[in-house]
């Protein structure tokens, strides 16, 4: 609930959620590791891309993706973020320590806001991209 009220307040609504189950999806569209019910698909890295989507009726339309992946595909995560100049909220661990912390700190176009008593944070990149630098 806290990730949705987030997304409202930047005036924002969560339209998929990458790495989610049929029981913890916060969006009514999601992939999963695994087919499930419910499932747009099974990889998100297999989606062509993270920033828009193309829809039945023949249109793309933007995405406003949510993101808690595995910590072991962290780096992945925001490396394809950058590429697809993704928008959306993603959470992660607090670990600066972490070798993907660099490349998610600079890819940021808002600060970091942190869940309090959980040890995540979360970022939001309310307009575009997660990094306007990167093409």
């Amino acid at each position: 609930k806290q990730v949705c009220d987030t997304a409202r307040a930047a005036g924002k609504t969560l339209t998929v959620d990458l790495f989610a189950s049929s029981s913890n999806n916060k969006c009514q569209r999601f992939h999963s590791f695994h087919h499930t019910q419910g499932t747009e698909g099974a990889d998100a890295f297999e989606r062509l891309s993270w920033a828009h989507s193309k829809c039945p009726c023949g249109q793309a339309h933007l995405e406003y993706v949510y993101v808690f992946p595995p910590i072991d595909l962290l780096l992945s995560v925001w490396l394809r973020l950058e590429r697809d100049r993704a928008a959306g909220i993603a959470i992660v661990p607090m670990s600066p320590a972490a070798p993907w912390w660099p490349t998610m700190k600079s890819g940021l176009i808002s600060g970091l806001q942190t869940f309090a008593g959980t040890g995540y944070t979360h970022t939001i990149a309310p307009d575009s991209a997660f990094d306007l630098r990167h093409p």
